[in-house]
């Protein structure tokens, strides 16, 4: 538990540094073009989709950790991403809003460790309940972070 939080502090404090010094750039994706971070978060979406199921079934439970680590490879790309909802955040407010974007990339960062933990301990039931955990992040951040198509 301490080293947990001890990780998850550094990953924190190392996020927060890396936004406080730089203004983040958005490129205007052309009519239809999807962003980068678009790309990213629609790979995440198919990922966790495939793993609803397996996630509690321990013969998948290999499989099921290659697709963790899949999405948590995804997350970390993510977070050098800038939504598109930036461009319309004023300039005062801009580093407040990165550094909760990046906040909740860590915290589903986290969520996927302790999800990827479950299935590497081959506890199914703790599994079920990381992937509930990581599912239910979901809204509230795209409230936050998405813009509006």
């Amino acid at each position: 538990m301490k080293n947990r939080f001890l990780l998850t502090a550094l990953v924190v404090a190392l996020a927060a540094a890396a936004t406080a010094f730089a203004r983040p750039t958005v490129a205007a994706p052309q009519d239809g073009d999807e962003t980068q971070l678009e790309q990213y978060m629609e790979d995440i979406n198919r990922g966790m989709r495939k793993l609803r199921r397996a996630v509690t079934d321990p013969e998948a439970n290999a499989e099921s950790i290659q697709d963790v680590r899949a999405i948590e490879l995804l997350v970390i790309k993510s977070r050098n991403e800038t939504p598109k909802m930036a461009a319309d955040i004023a300039e005062a407010d801009m580093a407040a809003w990165m550094l909760e974007y990046q906040q909740g990339m860590l915290e589903f960062s986290a969520k996927l460790l302790e999800l990827e933990t479950a299935l590497v301990k081959g506890d199914n039931e703790a599994a079920g309940a990381a992937y509930k955990a990581v599912g239910e992040l979901k809204s509230p951040a795209h409230k936050k972070f998405k813009a509006k198509d």
